[in-house]
């Protein structure tokens, strides 16, 4: 499944096993920059976010927008159900853990100012 903008600017997909393939249950597109898919077992409802983070040259409004979908759409999911959100996040997030537990410490350089939202939202998800 693809989602992409018509000028080919963004766009995500997801690749789905042939085995799962009659387990989805829904799938949305939220934006060109995300989408997600559900899967439903006869034990618990999976949901497969895929999502293509705006880049350093994107105005602050669009990652901004891009980060708030993301929180509002995650935040949508029963507590119960599994969420797992996938993709290029664009955040270069250095080699310092920096108090999240999330970061496993194999980084290089600098954390860019950006990658706060990245790992903000892989801890608060």
């Amino acid at each position: 499944m693809h989602l992409g903008s018509p000028k080919t600017k963004n766009g995500v997909g997801i690749a789905v096993s042939e085995r799962f393939r009659d387990s989805i249950s829904e799938v949305k597109s939220f934006s060109d920059r995300l989408m997600k898919i559900v899967v439903t077992t006869k034990n618990e409802r999976l949901h497969f976010f895929t999502a293509y983070a705006p880049q350093t040259g994107c105005s602050e409004q669009v990652k901004e927008e891009f980060w708030t979908l993301l929180h509002e759409k995650t935040a949508e999911i029963p507590q119960e159900e599994m969420i797992v959100v996938a993709g290029d996040l664009n955040g270069h997030v250095g080699a310092r853990k920096d108090g999240y537990k999330c970061h496993g410490g194999f980084g290089n350089g600098k954390k860019m100012a950006s990658a706060f939202s990245s790992m903000h939202a892989r801890t608060t998800l």
